[in-house]
């Protein structure tokens, strides 16, 4: 799965280097999920060495998507009402909300996976 997902992000940005891009949204969408590929490939890597770990990581993905995202809304895009300059800080507000959500949303999925195999087999043991 990690092979696959890390083929995919760095077809995304062979795409980038040759690709022709109709309008800025598309490139947005292609930066968000390029790094969306490249935050699962981070995160099922990291689900090989374990549930402390994966738990580590996925508070620090929750932790700095909140605060990405706090900051961006209200120091950037509130404080700027130029259109022109918020598109490139849309680029890199996908960008790094691709890689924390592409990191988060498998870690939570493994933990609670995980979790629901412990509280199965202790239910069976007892």
């Amino acid at each position: 799965m990690a092979g696959v997902c890390g083929l995919a992000s760095i077809g995304l940005s062979l795409y980038w280097d040759f690709g022709v891009f109709p309008s800025m949204l598309a490139v947005n969408a292609l930066h968000f999920g390029a790094n969306l590929a490249a935050g699962v490939t981070v995160a099922v890597l990291i689900t090989v060495l374990g549930q402390k770990r994966a738990k580590v990581v996925l508070g620090i993905a929750g932790i700095l998507l909140i605060v990405t995202d706090v900051i961006v809304i209200s120091l950037i895009v509130i404080s700027r009402h130029d259109v022109t300059s918020s598109v490139t800080t849309s680029r890199g507000f996908s960008s790094v909300n691709g890689l924390l959500i592409g990191m988060a949303a498998p870690l939570a999925i493994f933990l609670w996976i995980e979790r629901t195999k412990r509280v199965r087999d202790r239910g069976l043991v007892s």
